[in-house]
């Protein structure tokens, strides 16, 4: 099956070292470039979405800590280390052939403070660039309050769910430094192949997560829990994917409809 229209996330510790603050995996990124040119040349529309990885979770945990919480003074260190990370991703990108262009978050979404539906995105031009044949690339990122709320992160999961549910993407993917979700860490044997959605929360209770350093936007524990509230919602997304983006083909292949080692989850 070849999936029309595909939106990845491609996570910050995929595309970065997360123990090194501003470390760029360069050589990482081109070969991800390469799979991504092969991908679109089947006529397969992709959306990009990278995460903040060494870069902006590193400018989000100093400001928390000097200021105790995310504030307006925090928004232009925050949204300049995303936008030199995107810079850098992007170049790569268009230079291997690839028609990306980039959308800050920060320029599209607000912050409403509700919990049931805490960002509102106008993607109206995200779609268009999509029907104009380009590649939009966005990154997760601090965007102002509305009204008296303060400034918070949209993470590149939220957007990745968000815009696949917009343009009624088939496959949304999550690419990390990982397989999967597994049972217990470190048993290769215990990976999560398939997840159907009323399964998640039990895997919450009894999966152990990756995750090693600090991430202020939960890991793939969040990952887990976002997919379910979008999946609940949404009726064009037909599947949800969590693979290693480090394993050659991988990427390719799960944009091109393929499948791979990971976990697929389900409706």
């Amino acid at each position: 099956m070849i999936c029309l229209k595909v939106v990845i996330k491609l996570g910050g510790s995929l595309i970065t070292d997360k123990s090194k603050p501003y470390s760029f995996r360069k050589e990482v990124v081109i070969r991800i470039a390469k799979e991504i040119k092969r991908a679109i040349d089947e006529k397969i529309d992709l959306v990009v979405i990278h995460g903040g990885g060494s870069f902006g979770h590193v400018e989000a945990k100093r400001a928390i800590d000097i200021y105790g919480r995310i504030s307006n003074e925090t928004i232009s260190p925050i949204a300049f280390s995303m936008q030199e990370l995107n810079y850098m991703m992007t170049s790569i990108l268009v230079s291997n052939r690839i028609k990306a262009v980039s959308f800050p978050p920060h320029s599209l979404c607000v912050n409403l403070c509700n919990i049931g539906e805490r960002f509102s995105c106008d993607l109206k031009i995200v779609k268009t660039a999509i029907e104009k044949g380009s590649v939009p690339i966005l990154f997760g990122d601090i965007v102002y309050g509305d009204n008296f709320c303060d400034p918070a992160i949209i993470s590149g999961d939220d957007l990745a769910l968000m815009i696949g549910s917009y343009i009624n993407a088939e496959r949304i993917i999550f690419f990390t430094d990982v397989d999967g979700v597994f049972l217990e860490l470190g048993h290769p044997e215990t990976i999560l192949k398939e997840i159907r959605l009323n399964e998640i929360d039990s895997v919450i209770k009894k999966a152990s997560i990756y995750n090693n350093v600090v991430d202020v936007t939960s890991g793939l524990l969040g990952k887990l829990k976002k997919t379910y509230q979008y999946l609940s919602t949404s009726s064009s997304i037909k599947e949800v994917w969590i693979s290693n983006g480090l394993i050659e083909g991988n990427i390719y292949n799960l944009i091109s409809g393929k499948t791979v080692n990971g976990t697929k989850i389900i409706p």
